[in-house]
């Protein structure tokens, strides 16, 4: 059985597109013979639901923990707690946002390198597949791919 490692910033539990596109691939490539790994960012508040938990039950997942997640913090208000902006933090959050419009994870993916390397030595897939908006996945699969040796597909 061949290993494919999905570098994927979004899976589930998050309730997205970018989620759903790389879960229901991971589903199918087990469903051909492949051994899918997914390398996603974790989602402590987020919860499977009983037919994913069952889809996910052979496939291993390695988190990043985030030091913050903007993506899904709500306030009372039920607005997003980032777009009000009250506090300097979030202010100072919201401008690296705009200098960074492609995607602000990839600050993330870069300070979590090391980590993330190690654990696709450990894996040694046979391809590295990598999705993410236009930087995060593509630039660390990339990297990863010519610290393993290994086939990457985006």
């Amino acid at each position: 059985m061949k290993t494919v490692l999905m570098i994927a910033p979004y899976f589930v539990p998050r309730r997205r597109v970018g989620a759903l596109r790389p879960f229901k691939f991971a589903i199918h490539l087990k469903s051909h013979g492949y051994q899918p790994v997914i390398l996603t960012i974790g989602n402590p508040d987020g919860e499977l639901t009983e037919r994913e938990r069952t889809l996910l039950e052979d496939i291993e997942i390695h988190e990043i923990k985030p030091p913050f997640d903007r993506t899904h913090q709500e306030n009372p208000e039920g607005e997003s707690a980032h777009l009000s902006g009250t506090g300097i933090a979030d202010r100072m959050l919201n401008w690296i946002d705009k200098q960074t419009p492609t995607d602000t994870w990839i600050y993330l993916f870069r300070a979590r390198y090391s980590w993330i390397y190690q654990k696709a030595k450990e894996i040694n897939p046979d391809l590295i597949w990598a999705t993410g908006r236009s930087l995060v996945g593509t630039l660390v699969g990339r990297k990863a791919l010519k610290r393993v040796d290994q086939t990457v597909c985006c």
